[in-house]
């Protein structure tokens, strides 16, 4: 794997752990503010570009991966499709879609450390539920 993308790159991090293990890795985040942190921390093989996941600025079959880490799970099924149906559009046809998430237990007994994600998500505020 020479090149990956990562969607909702946020601050970086994976990008910077790529970087080190010299893989090209390109970060991608709605949010401005992400990506100025992003490129405060410099690194590497490492470029952060600011944009939406839904309309991703890459060429077609432009990576060899791209990755999704807890990017999917405050969006709509809709949104959710969108975003996958571009991830798949900029690897190329024998690449790789990563994805870290969680979702929803369906046990009972697991209930109570998903109520608490959920809360410590919302303390977050209004800029993070907005999917930055």
């Amino acid at each position: 794997m020479n090149n990956v993308l990562d969607i909702g790159t946020a601050t970086g991090a994976q990008c910077r752990t790529l970087g080190a293990a010299g893989i090209r890795a390109v970060g991608l985040d709605l949010s401005e503010a992400m990506i100025a942190t992003a490129r405060n921390c410099r690194a590497k093989n490492v470029e952060y570009v600011v944009g939406s996941a839904y309309e991703l600025p890459f060429e077609d079959a432009a990576f060899d991966a791209a990755l999704l880490s807890l990017s999917l799970h405050e969006h709509s099924e809709e949104e959710r499709t969108r975003m996958l149906m571009e991830a798949l559009r900029v690897i190329r046809s024998n690449g790789y879609l990563m994805l870290a998430e969680y979702s929803k237990p369906a046990k009972t007994l697991i209930h109570l450390p998903w109520r608490i994600i959920q809360f410590i998500e919302n303390l977050a505020g209004p800029e993070h539920r907005a999917g930055f």
